[in-house]
């Protein structure tokens, strides 16, 4: 974790203050859940299309009078069945790995009046669903970070979730607070 005067402060007055307990550090602006649910809807549509493909392939191929396309009919069948799933499956993690929004949330353990330290903070994800709703979910404050920085070329911010097989992508037209450059720590490397 950083360790300088700002972030002290900051800690401060989330740890020990019984009027923050949530703090937005990410939100997507503008908002557009049509993309998603038609970002679904094509890798359904590209199952689809491909598995029809990988279909006629199988069963008019075999009939075919040419030696070359019963040979490798096969093949074709498995290469447009992979095709297919492949789409589908790209698409929907893309839009399973597109955050909406962040926010960091304190949490008490029972009986206790304050926070004891940075460790009882969770990151509270909201990403989107291939059919344009969204959903939630928390991870400890310690096993995130970010790949690189705020100020880099590219168009989104991946950040590295432990625990999570991919990386979660934040549109950089989006709005970030100071809370997010403060406790989101740069992990360089891996």
């Amino acid at each position: 974790m950083i360790m300088t005067a700002q972030f002290h402060r900051i800690c401060r007055r989330l740890c020990y203050t019984g009027q923050l307990r949530t703090v937005l550090m990410y939100e997507k602006q503008p908002t557009r859940p049509w993309f998603y649910l038609l970002m679904g809807g094509a890798s359904v549509l590209q199952l689809v299309t491909w598995s029809y493909l990988s279909y006629y392939a199988y069963h008019k191929l075999s009939r075919s009078e040419k030696r070359f396309f019963r040979h490798w009919r096969t093949t074709a069948t498995t290469v447009s069945l992979f095709s297919g799933v492949f789409f589908a499956v790209i698409a929907n993690m893309y839009c399973l790995r597109s955050v909406k929004r962040m926010e960091l949330i304190r949490q008490r353990h029972k009986g206790h009046r304050t926070l004891e330290s940075v460790h009882d903070m969770v990151v509270q994800f909201t990403t989107f669903t291939p059919l344009g709703s969204t959903r939630e979910f928390q991870v400890p404050l310690g096993k995130v970070y970010r790949k690189g920085h705020r100020s880099d070329e590219d168009p989104q911010l991946a950040i590295k979730v432990n625990g999570y097989p991919l990386n979660f992508y934040l549109d950089k037209r989006g709005t970030f607070t100071r809370t997010f450059d403060t406790f989101i720590n740069v992990k360089i490397g891996t």
